[in-house]
């Protein structure tokens, strides 16, 4: 009876009966179904040796999410190339006041964020998008202040700042237009309006999805780089898809005990910035194009920057110092 009468309750999305009975009655530990768990430690296994902050050969199109907590900054940086395959070039974070806009926290993103990347074929590479979140009230004046001056100073760089929508159970795709503000309503303008900041509502249930199927290989494939701080999959595995009894048995991505979740954040919104670009609709031309760019750009010129943005290097680029906070293995 105890059984049957947990297995009801599950079904509608509560499975806590099923716990205490597997825990209690059984004398085993509870774990979700099989096919709803990523293994971390079998995704750590498979990571590949190859130097982090260096884009690998096939990469072609380099983007970045952020994640903002209070206390620090939490940072993906994927270069993606045909077929939606894409490569780890970093994880990790930056500590700091991330309230405060002046925080050093905040240049010490731009150093990473916006260097030039090395590249195994084309000499370097620059990230094309990065995805910021702003969601949280204490910090979001500092996120659109960065937005607005970074995407301003960084002309050849789609600068986002993004929320995920709390309504999201599936329907909404990962990328999605910002609303228009309405200059004939003061009343309606939003804290992001007064800042010149558009917006963007991310599909976080949609990316959730896509990238546990591509993490557990039945999709375009994520490779992972051995040599990126050793928490990265624990966090990318931190949530599980199951029944939500606040939402009436339907499955919704939820955060397991005790599981810090950044890095499945900042991974959806590099993905996010992906999508802004249209790298999902991108065909074998496209590809071809962006290829022939990448390679024109190394053979003859550098990029020329806007009138305020520092020149690159004309050399190789030395990799970064190491950001503040960041636990990163040497």
């Amino acid at each position: 009876r105890d059984f049957l009468e947990a297995e009801h309750e599950a079904k509608s999305g509560d499975e806590s009966a099923r716990i205490v009975f597997q825990n209690n009655k059984l004398g085993r530990p509870y774990q979700y179904a099989a096919s709803r768990l990523l293994d971390h430690e079998e995704l750590q296994k498979a990571a590949e040796d190859y130097p982090e902050l260096v884009c690998p050969a096939d990469g072609l199109l380099v983007t970045v999410g952020i994640d903002v907590q209070h206390d620090r900054l939490a940072i993906s940086i994927r270069a993606f190339g045909r077929h939606e395959e894409s490569w780890q070039l970093f994880w990790g974070e930056v500590d700091g006041d991330t309230a405060d806009k002046q925080d050093d926290c905040w240049s010490a993103l731009d150093k990473l964020v916006f260097q030039s990347f090395k590249h195994e074929r084309f000499g370097e590479i620059r990230a094309a998008a990065v995805s910021i979140d702003s969601s949280d009230g204490g910090t979001s004046n500092a996120v659109y202040h960065w937005v607005r001056t970074r995407d301003k100073k960084y002309r050849g760089v789609l600068v986002m700042a993004i929320k995920g929508d709390s309504h999201d159970f599936g329907t909404k795709e990962i990328f999605n237009q910002p609303r228009q503000v309405d200059f004939n309503n003061p009343k309606r303008r939003t804290k992001a309006d007064r800042f010149g900041v558009k917006v963007y509502i991310v599909g976080t249930h949609k990316a959730k999805d896509l990238i546990a199927k591509r993490l557990l290989g039945t999709s375009a494939y994520m490779h992972s780089c051995k040599h990126v701080r050793q928490d990265y999959w624990e966090q990318v595995t931190a949530e599980v898809k199951a029944p939500s009894k606040k939402n009436k048995g339907r499955e919704t991505w939820q955060q397991r005990p005790g599981r810090p979740n950044e890095g499945t954040d900042t991974e959806v919104y590099a993905l996010h910035a992906a999508h802004a670009m249209g790298m999902h609709k991108y065909n074998e031309k496209k590809w071809s194009t962006i290829e022939s760019r990448l390679g024109q750009r190394t053979l003859f010129s550098e990029p020329n920057p806007s009138p305020d943005q520092p020149k690159p290097a004309a050399k190789q680029p030395r990799r970064p110092s190491q950001p503040a906070g960041s636990l990163l293995d040497s």
